[in-house]
Formats: C-alpha cells, structure tokens, sequence
C-alpha cells in the first residue's frame, strides 16, 4: 500500500485568517474472497478561511479528486470517477453557548463510462455547550442528487457517484448530547434519522451510561 500526504498551511497561528491546502495519493491491493481489487485515489483541497468580529466566520474551499477501482471478478465493482466540489461554511456565534453553522456543497463527478452526477448539499448545524457540564449538537441536511446516463450504473459505481445517497432528494438529521450527572457518572444519546426519496426511512437512537472512577 502506498499513502502519500503533503501539507501546506499559511498563518496556520492567525485567529482571523488562514490558508490550507493539501494533496494526497493512494494506491492499494487487496485480496478478497470473490477476487483481487485495486484502488488508486489522488486527491487535492484548498481552503481559507477568515472572521468578522467574533461571532462571524467564513469558510470556502474546492477540491478536485480522481478515484479509480478495479476488480478481476465483479464489474459492479468498478469505476473510474472525477470529482470536482465547492464548499461554502458560514458560522455564527449567538453567545458564547450557542454557536450555528450553514455550509452549502455543490460537486460534479463525471464517470469513465459518460455517466455524470450533480449533488448539492446543505447542511445546517446548531451546537449548544456548557463547559464541562453539558453538550448538544444538532444537524439537517438536506441533499439532491441528479444523475445523467447513469441507468446503467449499479452496485461500488453507484454508490460512489451518488456519495451512497441514491437519485433524488433525501434528507438526513441527527441529534446528539452529553450530560455530565455528577463527579463519576456521564450520560450519552444520539439520534438519527435518513429520509431517501425511494426508500423507507431510517432511524438509530444509541444510549449511553459511563461512569469514571
């Protein structure tokens, strides 16, 4: 397996703005049951980032990247993509508790075989924090996914061009917190739920009780 990763960041240490961008390669063979695979990923992202006073702050980055696998048994297996995306985050801090985010997605993946997906993304996302007592996140997102000459695409291939959210529209929430009992006991929740166009809906709640001694 080979993994290469190169960083680069500019005023890294800068609370009001700030450069990042980086690169990756991956190659990797693996040997399964139904046959060999093999994967090639190379990947590139920019982002700068900036504030406005203290309760605003921006993101906005792109990346580009080539996935590639290959399998000697299933052709369902296959694919050969070229992703292309746009990100947009803006945060607002509402007190010091309370903090809200909205961070638009638009990519375009184009396929070796002329099929072709568009998705746009918006996610909106709500933290509410007190320290060391108490911590709730909350998220929706809301996703269309347009899929051109992909009628024949199935299995890896279609779930790689439609990031696993098939055609359509779907829409995802989740809603997770702690609460801090006393000096030893810890309870955890999550909740979520996946609404997709052309399948029943999904829900996962998850308990927790920990305790530290």
């Amino acid at each position: 397996m080979l993994n290469l990763i190169q960083d680069l960041w500019l005023f890294r240490n800068n609370p009001q703005y700030g450069l990042e961008a980086s690169w990756r390669r991956i190659r990797s063979a693996s040997k399964l049951a139904a046959g060999a695979e093999m994967r090639s990923i190379d990947d590139f992202r920019i982002q700068i980032r900036w504030r406005l006073g203290e309760a605003w702050a921006f993101k906005s980055g792109g990346s580009s990247s080539s996935k590639i696998n290959r399998s000697d048994t299933f052709s369902s297996r296959e694919f050969d993509i070229l992703t292309r995306s746009f990100t947009q985050e803006i945060q607002l801090g509402i007190t010091q508790d309370l903090r809200l985010s909205v961070s638009p997605d638009y990519s375009r993946k184009d396929g070796d075989t002329g099929v072709s997906a568009t998705i746009v993304k918006i996610p909106l996302q709500g933290t509410w924090s007190s320290a060391g007592r108490a911590n709730v996140n909350a998220a929706l997102e809301l996703a269309n996914v347009n899929l051109k000459g992909g009628e024949g695409s199935t299995g890896l291939a279609l779930f790689e061009l439609t990031d696993g959210r098939g055609k359509g529209s779907s829409l995802l929430w989740r809603l997770s917190g702690w609460l801090q009992l006393n000096r030893v006991l810890r309870a955890t929740a999550s909740y979520s739920g996946r609404s997709p166009q052309d399948a029943p809906q999904i829900h996962t709640v998850r308990m927790q009780l920990s305790a530290t001694f």
